[in-house]
Formats: C-alpha cells, sequence, structure tokens
C-alpha cells in the first residue's frame, strides 16, 4: 500500500472508536438506500413481467446506480479486483437476506462482512 496511515478503508482498524462509528453510519447508510431501491427494483421486475415468460423487462437505470462505488470512492477502495469482490460480497449477501430481514438490518450484516473481507483483501498489498 502506498501509505500505511492512510484512513483508507484498508485501514479500519485503526480508526479511532468515533472515525470507526462514523464510518459505519456513512457504510450503512448507503448500503440501506441501496438495498432499498434494489428491494423496489425486484419488486418492479416482477410486475413488469408478470406475463412475459422472457422475463426481460430490465429496467436499465438499475446498472447506474452509484451508492456502492460512492463507498469506495470516500474510502478510497482503488483497486479495480477488490472492488469487484465487494460488489460481488454486497450482491451475493443482499439477494440471499432479501425476504428475510429489512434493508437496514440488512445492511448492517453486510457493512459487517465487507469490514472483514476488507481485511483480507489487504493482504494482497504485502504480496
Amino acid at each position: 500500500m502506498e501509505n500505511p496511515n492512510d484512513r483508507s478503508f484498508y485501514n479500519w482498524p485503526d480508526f479511532t472508536d468515533k472515525e470507526k462509528e462514523y464510518n459505519s453510519e456513512i457504510i450503512c447508510g448507503i448500503l440501506e438506500d441501496y438495498f432499498k431501491i434494489q428491494d423496489w427494483f425486484i419488486s418492479y421486475n416482477e410486475l413488469i413481467n408478470h406475463d412475459n415468460p422472457e422475463k426481460n423487462y430490465i429496467n436499465h437505470v438499475e446498472g447506474k446506480l452509484n451508492g456502492i462505488n460512492i463507498i469506495f470512492k470516500i474510502r478510497r477502495i482503488n483497486k479495480e479486483e477488490h472492488k469487484e469482490e465487494l460488489e460481488k460480497l454486497i450482491f451475493n449477501m443482499s439477494s440471499n437476506t432479501l425476504a428475510q430481514i429489512n434493508s437496514k438490518e440488512r445492511a448492517k450484516i453486510v457493512c459487517h462482512s465487507l469490514k472483514k473481507e476488507i481485511l483480507t483483501l489487504k493482504e494482497d498489498f504485502s504480496k
């Protein structure tokens, strides 16, 4: 890593308690909004695909949402492979918990998993 004292998400264990709380609020808030919108799109797609056997009425706005990329930008996650890995984690965890819990709880669970995954990804920099 370029600067070991960097305040990027890779170094979250070194944040002060106040910084950890602040960052969790931001990340969980962005994830919660993202999940609410994602849930809406899923419901909307089911509605527009009701009588469509191909299920191909996809709303192209879905692919243009910036919520997850904002997390990467503000917390300095720049490595493309890491972004892809984290996006996959967010999508899979969100999809697996879709009908089980509300978006706020899903955001907390995913935020916690992101923090753990970030520490694993940080190991790439020491290779």
